[in-house]
């Protein structure tokens, strides 16, 4: 649990470096860029959300119970509004202001969601995989 813990926090590192490049692109107008950063990122990210969703969860859920996991629940709820802000994003590829205010949207929820995932949910996950 501990190397995957720290495999999580290590990529949303590399997620907020993705989003000052998205942001940079955005910013220069470099739309055709972005749109394949974008697509390129999806994968990625859908493979940390699986990797979080069916490790992380599922062990707070086996120590903590459906009540005790509520939180972490909340916060992976967020995971679809991650989701559709990207897809959201893809559309308007090419709309300069609408991009950089979907792109604030992103980022600011990305920074308050991998908070609430390594202040909140890792150091419940790293307890509920501590041997009994």
């Amino acid at each position: 649990m501990n190397d995957l813990v720290n495999t999580l926090i290590k990529e949303h590192r590399e997620i907020r470096n993705l989003l000052k490049e998205l942001y940079s692109l955005i910013v220069e107008e470099r739309y055709a860029e972005l749109s394949q950063k974008l697509e390129n990122f999806q994968p990625y990210l859908d493979q940390h959300v699986i990797d979080e969703e069916a490790r992380i969860l599922k062990a707070i859920l086996e120590k903590y119970g459906r009540e005790g996991a509520e939180g972490a629940i909340r916060v992976f709820q967020e995971h679809r509004l991650i989701h559709e802000l990207i897809r959201e994003m893809k559309a308007v590829a090419s709309d300069k202001s609408e991009l950089a205010r979907k792109g604030e949207e992103l980022r600011a929820l990305l920074e308050r969601h991998f908070r609430a995932e390594e202040e909140e949910v890792f150091p419940k996950a790293l307890d509920a995989g501590k041997k009994k």
